[in-house]
């Protein structure tokens, strides 16, 4: 008989929070605010305003937080949803993550976007999400692809 291994220790899972800041172009289509990652994992990819919570502070609090820390984005959180988690795997730095992910708009859809943490992003840029491919995209899945899609175009679950 083969037995099992023992478990010593209960793996450690980071939390993470994902705003998924929406405005309209010129066109009256929504666009989607994302930077182009300069950290050590997905360098190059294009990310979400996003981070960790702090004790005692609300997933909202965070998005909203993490949103004004990296872009100078002053999000009107009383419209903010929560869209989906996802938990990932990131085997080059051995780390679980379970990100929640929140939809908002800017307080003024005229607010200047400022890369506010150059080290970590080259830059925040709006795209139309159906313009991308998946593999452009940094720790955002199918699943929340697609949630993010149906959200965007008004078909909310």
């Amino acid at each position: 008989m083969i037995k099992a291994p023992l478990i010593t220790e209960t793996p450690l899972i980071n939390i993470g929070v994902a705003t998924i800041v929406i405005r309209e172009d010129n066109t009256k289509v929504n666009t989607v605010l994302l930077g182009r990652r300069l950290k050590e994992w997905g360098t190059g990819l294009l990310q979400c305003p996003g981070g960790h919570p702090d004790p005692n502070e609300s997933f909202e609090m965070t998005a909203w937080r993490e949103t004004f820390e990296e872009t100078n984005l002053v999000l009107n959180i009383d419209t903010m949803k929560f869209l989906n988690y996802q938990d990932d795997y990131f085997s080059n730095i051995d780390r679980w993550y379970r990100t929640f992910f929140y939809a908002a708009r800017p307080l003024n859809s005229n607010q200047l976007v400022i890369n506010k943490e150059p080290t970590k992003c080259g830059g925040w840029n709006w795209y139309r999400l159906e313009t991308l491919l998946p593999e452009e995209l940094h720790a955002i899945n199918a699943k929340t692809l697609m949630t993010i899609f149906q959200f965007l175009n008004g078909n909310q679950q």
